[in-house]
C-alpha cells in the first residue's frame, strides 16, 4: 500500500517537523515526500536559491538518501525519483510561485496516488498537470494577478487536453 506524506510549504510547525523526523529517519519505500520545497529538510531549502543544474542533483540526492520521490517546486520544478532518476517539468510560470499554489501541487499528487498511480507516476504527472493548468491561467489572466484557486478550474482542462493528445 502506497502512502503518501505531504508538507506544505508552512515549514515552521511542529507537526511537520515529527512527521519529518519521524517517518523520513526511516526512509520506508512505501513513503514519498511530494513537495520538498516544505522546509523541513535543510538541503533542499538552499536549493530553492541555486541553479537549475543545482536544484537537480539537489533532488536526485536527497531522494537518494532518504529513498523517496522528491518534487523541488520551482521554476522547472524537478521530480526526482530513489533510483537517481528525475525528470523537469517544462514550465517556469511565476504564477506559481504565489501562495497556496504547492498545496494545489500536493492535492493533485495526492489525488493521484488515491486512483491507483504509483508514487513516481503521480509526482510526475502531477507536477506537468500543474504546470498545465498554470499556463492556462497565465493565458488567460497574464503573469501577475494568479492565486491558487484560479488553477482549480484549469485542472480539468489540462487533463481533458492530455486525453485528447
Amino acid at each position: 500500500m502506497n502512502r503518501c506524506i505531504v508538507c506544505s510549504s508552512q515549514s515552521g510547525s511542529l507537526i511537520e517537523q515529527y512527521i519529518y523526523s519521524s517517518v523520513c529517519s526511516r526512509c520506508h519505500e512505501n513513503y514519498g515526500i511530494c513537495q520538498t520545497s516544505c522546509g523541513c529538510c535543510s538541503i533542499c531549502s538552499r536549493a530553492l536559491t541555486l541553479d537549475l543544474i543545482h536544484r537537480i542533483a539537489t533532488a536526485r540526492r536527497a531522494a537518494q538518501t532518504w529513498n523517496q520521490v522528491v518534487v523541488l517546486k520551482g521554476a522547472h520544478t524537478v521530480v526526482a525519483f530513489p533510483d537517481g532518476g528525475a525528470v523537469l517539468s517544462p514550465f517556469a510560470n511565476p504564477g506559481l510561485a504565489t501562495a497556496g499554489t504547492g498545496d494545489v501541487l500536493a492535492g493533485v499528487i495526492a489525488g493521484l496516488v488515491s486512483q491507483g498511480l504509483s508514487l513516481a507516476d503521480a509526482a510526475a504527472l502531477g507536477v506537468f498537470l500543474h504546470g498545465s493548468a498554470g499556463e492556462r491561467v497565465r493565458s488567460e489572466l497574464g503573469d501577475t494577478g494568479m492565486v491558487a484557486s484560479d488553477l482549480l478550474p484549469a485542472l480539468p482542462r489540462a487533463i481533458n487536453a492530455l486525453r485528447a493528445g
